[in-house]
């Protein structure tokens, strides 16, 4: 049954929105009505009706009792997370069907069934009918690794076989199609004569290593990142750098770039067939972004090369540097991620640098300043695992939650959902923020720039993000959930797989 609260409010919140008082749980589906009604002076009176929401085991809900801010309207059954959401205290009729827990006060469903929440903030309450159903017609994907790429994105299982989802306009899914936008919006495998592993994401193209640690790429060929050819695409994967053997590929924008023997090699956009980068020491790990590369020698000491318009190379200039440059000499390094104009680093203590454009919040200091140079990113605790996007970045902590900062226009953020009107403020986060997710992951891809995807600690697989092109892989562009809007999924959604 609906359950109904009359609710007075200062009118300061713009007209045709409603301050949303008792938290998202009270408007999940789009046949609850919350009308504002009436006003006279400044006062008015909200209606609000509570319907409850649905779930299937593993999904986390922002389904709080959040108390009511100034800042926070909604319209038309969409709204935005508060900035803080601390002060609300729950009463769960079965804690075996959901469970609520931190951060943003999210719901975690358990198991099928369905269960009464009760919440309170201040002097404010409401009740809510949460709903566990199974999966129907697809299977929740597990994984033991997750990229994202452009505009779509791919899994490694555990039995080793490469899914990909998304778009396939330039043949990205290396299942043989091309041209469509959405190609698909579930998983499907890739088609390849070889066993493929290690597999890595770029932006329009992918590449994987084969049992005999060759390099097979497919995807967009426009700049000759795949291979020199007069061909833009490469449906299928397809042998590279004449057969050469490498220990990893790190496939970017327009550029390819591989590690074999503790040196670089890189291809395509600015390279003149297959060209080495010389190094002081042998290199340990080698990263592509959009237009540079950047990796970390035997010494655990970082280098990058490539475009530096933004200062992404970190050396304190921006002149574009064919050579690799050393970045932050006194500072070793674990792990260095370019991004498209940005690019972050994690240390050997776990803390985490970032250096280039900051005007979307990619440096994640909280001033929407860029930097030449690597600046500290301030966590709540150290970090095992980094990620970029195109100006996104994402870090696993410790604590085996997932923290993300910069732009979150296509929702790669994950944190909450943005205002019905929102401003360009409204669409960054400066500083690191928790996704809203319940569960505890073992790794994070963020966006390049459509969807962020991650691993849980149970090998599930999650993305949020933009799903116009099927990148986030929920099988579908729609959903019921509040979490949906203009195909965005704004918080983690589980990937939905029908591949036996």
């Amino acid at each position: 049954m609906a359950v109904r609260a009359w609710i007075r409010f200062p009118l300061h919140v713009r007209a045709g929105s409603i301050l949303r008082a008792l938290g998202v749980s009270v408007c999940l589906l789009s046949s609850v009505a919350c009308d504002l009604l009436s006003g006279t002076g400044d006062q008015a009176w909200a209606r609000v009706e509570s319907t409850g929401f649905v779930l299937v085991p593993g999904e986390s809900s922002p389904a709080g009792l959040i108390v009511a801010r100034p800042d926070i309207g909604f319209a038309g059954g969409l709204g935005r997370m508060p900035q803080h959401a601390g002060d609300a205290t729950w009463q769960i009729n079965d804690t075996s069907i959901v469970t609520a827990s931190r951060p943003m006060n999210t719901v975690l469903a358990r198991r099928p069934g369905r269960t009464v929440l009760r919440g309170r903030s201040g002097n404010l309450s409401d009740t809510a009918t949460a709903t566990v159903v199974t999966d129907s017609g697809a299977v929740r994907l597990t994984a033991q690794a997750v990229f994202a790429g452009g505009t779509f994105s791919c899994a490694v299982r555990v039995d080793q076989r490469i899914l990909c989802w998304g778009s396939s306009w330039y043949g990205e899914l290396g299942n043989g199609v091309a041209r469509k936008f959405t190609g698909t919006l579930s998983p499907v495998p890739v088609v390849s004569s070889q066993l493929l592993h290690d597999v890595q994401l770029g932006w329009t193209h992918a590449c994987a290593l084969d049992t005999s640690a060759r390099a097979w790429c497919w995807g967009g060929n426009h700049a000759g990142q795949v291979r020199a050819a007069q061909i833009d695409i490469f449906p299928q994967p397809v042998l590279v750098a004449n057969g050469k053997t490498f220990s990893s590929i790190a496939p970017g924008g327009s550029m390819t770039c591989g590690l074999s023997k503790g040196e670089a090699f890189c291809w395509g956009s600015r390279f003149n067939g297959i060209e080495l980068l010389s190094t002081t020491h042998p290199l340990t790990s080698l990263r592509a972004g959009t237009l540079h590369l950047c990796a970390v020698d035997e010494t655990s000491h970082a280098w990058c090369a490539g475009d530096n318009r933004f200062g992404q190379l970190g050396a304190g200039s921006s002149a574009y540097s064919r050579v690799l440059l050393a970045v932050d000499p006194g500072t070793t390094y674990v792990d260095v991620v370019p991004g498209s104009n940005h690019t972050c680093g994690l240390t050997t203590t776990g803390a985490v640098r970032c250096w280039g454009a900051g005007d979307n919040g990619e440096l994640g200091t909280g001033d929407r300043r860029s930097s030449p140079v690597p600046v500290d990113v301030p966590l709540p605790e150290r970090a095992s695992l980094i990620s970029t996007g195109v100006q996104t970045s994402c870090a696993l902590l410790a604590s085996q939650r997932v923290y993300c900062w910069g732009y979150n226009g296509s929702g790669s953020i994950g944190v909450r959902l943005p205002p019905t009107n929102p401003s360009s403020d409204d669409l960054v986060f400066a500083s690191p923020e928790p996704i809203a997710s319940a569960v505890r992951f073992k790794q994070v891809s963020a966006g390049r720039p459509e969807a962020t995807c991650a691993i849980s600690v149970s090998d599930v697989v999650y993305c949020w993000g933009n799903n116009l092109s099927g990148a986030v892989g929920a099988g579908r562009h729609e959903t019921r959930q509040l979490w949906t809007q203009h195909s965005h999924f704004w918080l983690p959604t589980l990937v939905r797989s029908v591949v036996p």
